[in-house]
């Protein structure tokens, strides 16, 4: 519970507050007989009333000079070994290096070497209720840490499985973390992402971090800024960052996908060498040259692709690639890329492992399949995803005309286009696994004209 406290006379008052969906618990007493302390509820209908009913009475409290009072992150030994740790970052699930570095963490006096070997065990035997017991004893202090750094940068999410800060543990340090803020969240705060980021990476615990999420990130101005993270990244440079997914947030539920920015990503090509795995979505990001020689999966979600981003993801050197999504979008929302900047993907043969591709939510969808249809990716393509954008029957007649083409087509995606039954017989046996969905119908003006528009926009 957020802590505030005053001197009053001799003695030092405190007052804490929180609140649980629409429920308000306020908790007040004298320092040093918290025993003794007076706990009160209010309910009200809503969450978000709430939320608001706990601004007004923290106001109401600083006007009483009552000041927030906010925990320390404990210290950390942060005993380290810089040869072991080089070994983890370069295969960060080697047990047996892992066990080493324990060891040798053990023979230093440091705790997480006891902690990596009784994760270790209970790995081996998960329903053990001791070495359960042993692990959260010895893992009390890093969980402290991660609470006080919660409180501290005023961490705020509408619930528990997408709010706050969540982490993974693998053996002695933090294997995947999500961090998540949402400042009309019922908790208070207004966290900043860069200091907050740059506290989680700072922490011993994460220096083997292999798994970033940043999920919701909304500001008291209801804007969600991501820009600090590439900045954060490129000044820390976590050594094993494996994947990195920016802005995991449901639209149009929790915001809409335009009201995000992802900011200038190109400064994370230099710093995350070993990066295998990058999710992107928002309403706008500049991409800059891609260098990316360990990434496997690349996907951008967007309503709104510039033009300048399909041209640096035509352009991109990612020999490993397997798996490429795009989204493309809405002209009205900053998606003015087309058939010309994607076209030079199409015809690259330098990218021999990739097998999915999905050129998605495109108001050019036709074209795309008839450019698909002659390109130089199309025999390697194993699954195609064209979905959410325009796709009439005459695209799906392009497709099943180039079938010679498409021999290692196992699975086609065509959901959410506008395509006819006439579309769906011309696909049927193109592959042995074609997704139909549901298609959209057009909408239709009083004038009887029709109007078309891609699954995601705004």
């Amino acid at each position: 519970m957020p802590r505030y406290e005053k001197l009053s006379g001799k003695k030092r008052l405190f007052w804490e507050i929180a609140a649980e969906g629409a429920v308000i618990r306020i908790r007040t007493g004298e320092v040093g007989a918290e025993a003794k302390a007076k706990t009160e509820k209010k309910k009200l209908d809503y969450a978000y009333q709430a939320g608001m009913e706990m601004r007004r009475l923290i106001q109401a409290q600083e006007k009483k000079k009552f000041v927030r009072v906010r925990e320390e992150i404990p210290p950390d030994p942060g005993t380290r070994n810089e040869e072991l740790e080089a070994a983890l970052r370069e295969e960060p699930d080697n047990t047996d290096a892992a066990l080493v570095y324990g060891d040798w963490l053990q023979a230093q006096g440091d705790p997480r070497g006891e902690l990596i070997a009784a994760q270790h065990a209970l790995a081996l035997a998960p329903r053990r209720k001791s070495l359960v017991d042993e692990v959260l004893r010895l893992r009390a202090p890093y969980d402290a840490q991660l609470r006080a750094l919660v409180e501290r940068h005023d961490l705020s999410g509408h619930d528990a499985k997408r709010g706050r800060l969540q982490v993974v543990w693998g053996l002695g340090f933090m294997r995947s973390a999500r961090l998540a803020h949402d400042y009309f969240a019922t908790d208070l705060g207004d966290a900043d992402l860069g200091e907050t980021l740059s506290a989680f990476l700072a922490l011993p615990s994460a220096r083997l971090l292999q798994e970033l999420t940043i999920g919701l990130w909304r500001d008291a101005d209801g804007q969600c800024e991501y820009g600090d993270v590439a900045e954060v990244l490129a000044r820390v440079r976590p050594p094993a960052l494996r994947k990195l997914h920016l802005a995991d947030f449901e639209y149009p539920s929790e915001t809409e996908i335009s009201w995000t920015e992802l900011g200038d990503l190109e400064p994370l090509w230099a710093v995350l060498p070993r990066l295998r795995e990058l999710v992107l979505q928002g309403g706008g990001a500049a991409l800059g040259a891609i260098r990316a020689p360990s990434l496997r999966s690349f996907e951008l979600r967007t309503g709104g692709l510039a033009a300048a981003s399909a041209r640096a993801i035509a352009a991109a050197e990612w020999p490993e690639l397997e798996r490429l999504v795009v989204w493309f979008g809405d002209p009205q929302y900053g998606g003015d890329a087309g058939l010309d900047e994607i076209q030079p993907l199409l015809g690259r043969r330098d990218l021999p492992r990739l097998r999915h591709l999905g050129l998605m939510n495109a108001r050019f969808e036709d074209d795309l399949c008839r450019a698909l249809a002659s390109s130089a990716l199309a025999p390697q393509i194993e699954v195609l995803d064209l979905s959410l954008g325009m796709m009439s029957d005459a695209g799906a007649e392009a497709l099943a005309a180039a079938r010679p083409r498409l021999g290692r087509l196992r699975e086609l995606r065509v959901g959410q286009n506008y395509l006819g039954e006439g579309a769906r017989r011309a696909l049927r046996g193109l592959c042995p696994k074609l997704d139909f969905g549901e298609q959209k119908t057009p909408y239709v003006w009083q004038d009887g004209s029709e109007h078309r528009y891609v699954s995601v926009s705004e």
